[in-house]
Parts: structure tokens; C-alpha cells; sequence
């Protein structure tokens, strides 16, 4: 049913991108003497050039590179991360106006009401300590409704932001990691895969402020792990990551509720095909007895590659009044695919679209729009603009960015009040 499903291979996939932390720190050791350096995988050198902070640099490797060089790995790392330049998505083809939604699939939201998401969530937050939101990696809007998520629990005494991209080397490892995050309130280029996202960073720096404690559960890779079959690895994982949050539940105490931050299926409380396997979600909820709040936002999407699910997100999206919305019919919540039916609430996004060169949901993140300084400017080609916190280290995440091309229209970024600014650009 669209990308939720589609996108499981990637899942067991990401390992290696996952890990490109550790290896960058290890390309930094000097090779032996009359050594031949190997090649890494484009996939590879992309990521260590990300990681070091150098966007644009990677960007280029991949649009540059010998088509040979590009496969469906590196098509999928490419896609996932090439948001973080200005917050618009790449993946999926344009959608179809001549494809119609499934009827069974439409018929199911007749006399359905578009509820406020965020509100729909709360209510039904009170009802536990652990509440499950997914994100599609490619999509920047995600984390920034997960923030809302974040905003709007906090009240509610949830106490720990649990995050999959956060790294997890190893229990010391992430023990400093999220040590150092507490104390410093943003993340670094160490923190974790997907907070290079100038979104996702300014995510964290939001909990952070708000007073959640950062947690890391994803499982500490392992050259056994990397060398088990894919069904395998799903399993490995998804059991990993459920048992780490088990003992970080446990060392939070009783009274500690969280909010989980996950990819895609993770957040599934039922098997789903094509592997049947038991996702996080689920092994979680069996481990402690607890009924977890689990939200999908991943099936309607901007990148679904199935053009009825685009069909179907057009029509739902042209019913909603105000924001992202959760769909109720005689008081039970709606939802469509397989994904959908795995989880408790399934959100519905409007559909984007461009504001002063930025994606429009960017306004809805509590924070100002600012002109980029004209001396910053591209004379001709292109260049991506950041601008950082004033007095942070410099491996420390922009707090936004935005591609400029020059003769198009220039973009606004977007800075929080009260935050002294520091202007740099790679060309």
C-alpha cells in the first residue's frame, strides 16, 4: 500500500548509513605505509562527506557520479537525505490527476470527520506512558509535526524524547553522546544520522529546552548483524531496539513517560508483509504490558510511490479545515493500507506547497523568517546558505540552511528569536 510497506527493505538496509560515524572516525587514521587506499562505495563516501558537516559536497558526489556508481542504495540514502538542503522532498514520481483512489479505500472515510491531530493524540496520550510516532526519513514535514507531538505532551508529564537516529555505538558511547546533548541543548554532527536535518536538530533543540531527557535505543551494530539474512536483521533489530527501551524505561523509573521517535514500520503493533515479523513497537508493548499510543504519518505521503494512495491523500487532504488531522467515524479513528491498520491513529497532512522559496509547514515551527544578507548571494550557479547559533561549537548542526540558485527566487530561512546568528555558505 504505497511507501509505508515499500519502504520496509530500506529499513534493513540503513545499517550501513547508520554506522557512518564510526567508520568516518576510522578514514581519519593515517593508512600504512605504501598501503593502496580502497575505493568505498559511493553510498559510503557519501555519508562521511555528510557527517563532516560538508552538504553540499555530498549532494554533488551523487548527482555527479557515474551512473554505475548509483544504485538502489545509493538512490535511497540520496533521497532520504537531500531534503536537509531546504526541506522540500525528492523521492516518488510527480502524481497522476487521471488515477482515481480505490473505492473500498475512499468508501471507508465516507461521513468520516477531520479531527485536529494533535488534539486527537493528546486526549488519548493520558491513557499511558508511551507514545509512538513514525516519520518518513525523506521528509522533513514529519519531524516538525513530531515536535507539536513533543510540545503538546510535555504537560502531560511525558519526561523522555526517544529517538531511532540517535547513535548508539555502544551503552557507554551513547550514555556520552546523550550526556553531552543534555548539557550543550543541540545536537553535533555526532548525535545521530538524520539530525544533519536542520529540522531535525532544531527538533532536539526544542525537547531538549522543553526539559525531556534524550534517550538512544537503536541497536548497537554488529559485523554478526550485518551478516545475517535481511529477515534476520529485521528481527535482530526490532528486538534490539525493544529492549533497549525496556532498561531505559526502567532506569527512568515509574513515573517517566516517553515519546518514541521512529522510522516507518517500527511503529507497528501488528506484523506486516511481507515478512510477518514482529516490529518494535509491538515486542515493546509485549515486554512491558504497556498499550502504546502508536501514529503513523508515513502512508500518505508526498513520496508514495502508489499513485492511488497519492489519489486518496488528494481527496483527504482537500477535507481538512486546518493542519494535519486524524479522520473519526462513529467516534473510531480511521485508516487506510496496511501500515495504517498496524497502528492506532493514522495522521493526514495538507498538501505542501512553496512559500518564499521554502516548503510552508516551515512557518508552523515557532520560529522567524529572515532574508539571506545580499553579500551572500551566488553571483552565478549555486550555493547553500546557512546560518548557525552564534557561540556554538563548529560541529554543531546549522539551524537552518536553504540552496540558492543564482536568477531564482531567493529563500527565506527561518531562526528562532532571541539567538545570536552566524552566516556561513558552501559552494
Amino acid at each position: 500500500m504505497g511507501r509505508g510497506i515499500a519502504a520496509l527493505s530500506v529499513l534493513a538496509s540503513f545499517a550501513i548509513p547508520v554506522q557512518m560515524g564510526a567508520s568516518a572516525a576510522a578514514q581519519d587514521a593515517t593508512p600504512p605505509p605504501n598501503a593502496t587506499p580502497a575505493v568505498q562505495p559511493l553510498d559510503q563516501r557519501f555519508m562521511e562527506s555528510l557527517t563532516r558537516g560538508h552538504y553540499l559536497e555530498a549532494m554533488d558526489m551523487v548527482e555527479q557520479a557515474d551512473p554505475s556508481e548509483v544504485n538502489d542504495l545509493v538512490q535511497s540514502t540520496y533521497g532520504q537525505f537531500r531534503p536537509v538542503l531546504d526541506g522540500f522532498v525528492v523521492n516518488g514520481a510527480a502524481p497522476d490527476p487521471s488515477v482515481t483512489p480505490d473505492d473500498a479505500e475512499l468508501a471507508a472515510y465516507d461521513g468520516a470527520e477531520a479531527q485536529d491531530a494533535i488534539a486527537a493524540i493528546v486526549s488519548r496520550a493520558r491513557l499511558t506512558r508511551i507514545v509512538i510516532v513514525n516519520e518518513a526519513h525523506d521528509n522533513p514535514r514529519d519531524r516538525a509535526f513530531i515536535l507539536k507531538v513533543a510540545e503538546a505532551l510535555r504537560p502531560l508529564g511525558f519526561t523522555h524524547y526517544a529517538a531511532e537516529t540517535f547513535t548508539n555505538f555502544s551503552p557507554d558511547a551513547a550514555a556520552e553522546e546523550m550526556g553531552w546533548l543534555e548539557s550543550q541543548g543541540y545536537p553535533r554532527w555526532t548525535s545521530g544520522t538524520f539530525t544533519v536535518d536542520p529540522m531535525f536538530a532544531y527538533l532536539v533543540r526544542r525537547v531538549l529546552a522543553l526539559g525531556y531527557h534524550p534517550v538512544a535505543y537503536e541497536t548497537a551494530f554488529s559485523p554478526e548483524f550485518l551478516a545475517a539474512s535481511t529477515e534476520d536483521r529485521i528481527a535482530l533489530r526490532e528486538q534490539a531496539q525493544a529492549e533497549n527501551l525496556v532498561r531505559a524505561l526502567a532506569e527512568a523509573g515509574p513515573d517517566a513517560k516517553f515519546l518514541i521517535h521512529v522510522g516507518y514500520a517500527h511503529a507497528g503493533e501488528r506484523p506486516l508483509p511481507p515478512t510477518e515479523q514482529g516490529w518494535m513497537a509491538a515486542r515493546l508493548a509485549g515486554l512491558t504490558r504497556i498499550d502504546p499510543l502508536t501514529v503513523d504519518q508515513t502512508t500518505f505521503a508526498e513520496t508514495a510511490s502508489n499513485q492511488k494512495v497519492r489519489a486518496l491523500q488528494r481527496v483527504l487532504a482537500s477535507r481538512l479545515a486546518a493542519g494535519p488531522a486524524i479522520f473519526f467515524k462513529d467516534g473510531k479513528p480511521v485508516s487506510s493500507g496496511q501500515l495504517g491498520q498496524a497502528v492506532d491513529l493514522q495522521v493526514v497532512h495538507s498538501l505542501v506547497t512553496a512559500v518564499d522559496g521554502r516548503p510552508d509547514w516551515l512557518r508552523e515551527t515557532g520560529r522567524r523568517s529572515i532574508a539571506i544578507p545580499p553579500e551572500l548571494l551566488p553571483i552565478e550557479g549555486r550555493r547553500l546558505v546557512q546560518v548557525f547559533a552564534a557561540g556554538e561549537a563548529p560541529d554543531a548542526i546549522p539551524l537552518d540552511q536553504a540552496l540558492v540558485t543564482a536568477g531564482e527566487e531567493l529563500p527565506v530561512l527561518y531562526v528562532p528569536d532571541n539567538v545570536g546568528l552566524r552566516w556561513a555558505v558552501q559552494d
